[in-house]
């Protein structure tokens, strides 16, 4: 199976493929196994050693990761629904930006929201002082 990383600011999912026909659904999983102590021996107070760390005695184990269900979406008429489509803009001063229509894209220090693909070009707005900007754009 296929993995990729997607961060999510300080947060990062681990999600495998899947195949999902229409209507369907499907579970991704991405666990491990950890072992973790519950208990520890007990130190009489005179044996207390600063230098001696908590001996374990007893364990558990649980899976750790993520569970993912996917259902396939179908529209009202029977249509699978378009999947999410990325327009890619190389600016003149070589920077490149991936955007998604109805989300902001960080391009330097400027928070642009793509407001629509339209004859080639994908048409964003300065989220801070509202003004649009068109830019040549290929659809991914």
């Amino acid at each position: 199976m296929k993995r990729m990383l997607w961060v999510l600011g300080v947060a990062a999912v681990i999600a495998g493929l899947a195949s999902v026909a229409m209507g369907g659904s499907a579970t991704i999983r991405s666990v491990r196994e950890i072992i973790y102590p519950t208990e520890f021996e007990e130190q009489a107070i005179g044996d207390l050693d600063p230098d001696r760390p908590p001996i374990p005695s007893s364990f558990q184990t649980r899976e750790v990761g993520v569970n993912l269900t996917v259902d396939a979406i179908v529209s009202g008429g029977g249509a699978a629904v378009s999947p999410i489509k990325e327009y890619r803009v190389q600016f003149r001063n070589g920077m490149k930006a991936v955007f998604i229509i109805g989300r902001t894209t960080m391009v330097g220090d400027i928070p642009l929201k793509a407001l629509e693909f339209k004859d080639g070009n994908v048409i964003v707005e300065d989220i801070r002082n509202g003004r649009k900007f068109r830019f040549e754009a290929k659809e991914f």
